[in-house]
C-alpha cells in the first residue's frame, strides 16, 4: 500500500467513525484506495465524501518528514430545506474530524509506511452547484507525516 493510500485510508476511517457517532449516513470514498474498482457503483449514494491526495512532498533533501496535499469534497444533490441542515452538519463533521483527531495512530494499516502527525486545514471553499444539480464543498488540507523505513532483516 502506498503512502497516499495509507493516508486516505486513515482519513476515511476517521470520517467513518465521526459519521457513525452522528445520525448522518454518507458514503466515504478514498479515491486511491478504491481506484481498482471498475466503473461507478450502480447504487451511488449521496451525500458522499471523496478523499483525494496528491504526491507526498519531502520537507527537504532526504527528509523523512512528508507534506501531502489533500482535498476532501463533501458532495450531495442540491439540498432542499429538509436536507440542507444535514449537509451543513456533514461539512462540520469533516472539519472537526480533521481538526480534533490527535491520535492518527488509532487508524493504522497493516503496512505502515508513514506516521501521520497532524492534518491542517489550509482553506475551505464555499459550496458550489454544478449543472447537474450537485452541490460540492471542498476542504484543502495538508497531511504532515513521518516516513518510516521498513527494512526487513
Amino acid at each position: 500500500m502506498t503512502i497516499e493510500q495509507q493516508i486516505q485510508r486513515a482519513i476515511q476511517s476517521a470520517l467513518q467513525s465521526a459519521l457513525a457517532a452522528s445520525e448522518i449516513s454518507a458514503t466515504v470514498v478514498a479515491e486511491k484506495v478504491h481506484a481498482g474498482d471498475e466503473g461507478e457503483p450502480e447504487n451511488e449514494q449521496y451525500p458522499a465524501v471523496v478523499i483525494v491526495t496528491s504526491t507526498p512532498v519531502p520537507d527537504g533533501n532526504k527528509s523523512h518528514i512528508l507534506r501531502v496535499p489533500c482535498f476532501i469534497r463533501a458532495m450531495s444533490y442540491l439540498p432542499d430545506a429538509r436536507t440542507k441542515q444535514e449537509y451543513a452538519e456533514l461539512c462540520q463533521i469533516i472539519f472537526f474530524a480533521l481538526q480534533d483527531t490527535e491520535e492518527w495512530q488509532e487508524f493504522p494499516d497493516e503496512d505502515i509506511r508513514a506516521d501521520i502527525a497532524a492534518i491542517t486545514i489550509e482553506s475551505g471553499e464555499e459550496p458550489t452547484v454544478d449543472a447537474g444539480g450537485m452541490v460540492v464543498q471542498e476542504t484543502r488540507c495538508a497531511v504532515h507525516a513521518c516516513y518510516i523505513n521498513t527494512i526487513e532483516e
